[in-house]
């Protein structure tokens, strides 16, 4: 069976060669984000795990050799947050809200 996350990079990969505006690539990721977190233990135990020595974890899961892009796992320590914040880049992002708690 072929990996949940090896489908996802082809479709990301495919959105990227075609598609010029952030706006339209962002737009057009989404779905394939959603596909592929919303798919029981697609991410390996290995990528959840915290450090108890920093405020959370950051795990590269893919970038392709032309770093267009990148899928990262980000994992917070129990009690631990982030102001909102600007990155000056386009982005998509999934939270696993299941865990989370958002402050505003």
């Amino acid at each position: 069976m072929r990996d949940v996350l090896a489908d996802c990079v082809d479709g990301i990969e495919s959105v990227i060669r075609h598609l010029q505006e952030p706006k339209d690539t962002v737009l057009a990721i989404e779905p394939l984000l959603r596909c592929l977190v919303t798919k029981p233990d697609w991410l390996q135990e290995k990528y959840r795990r915290t450090i108890g020595s920093k405020a959370y974890a950051q795990y590269l899961l893919y970038r392709p050799a032309n770093h267009a892009f990148s899928i990262v796992s980000f994992v917070w320590n129990p009690g631990q947050g982030s102001p909102i914040h600007d990155h000056c880049t386009w982005g998509v992002f999934r939270t696993d809200w299941s865990c989370a708690r958002a402050s505003w």
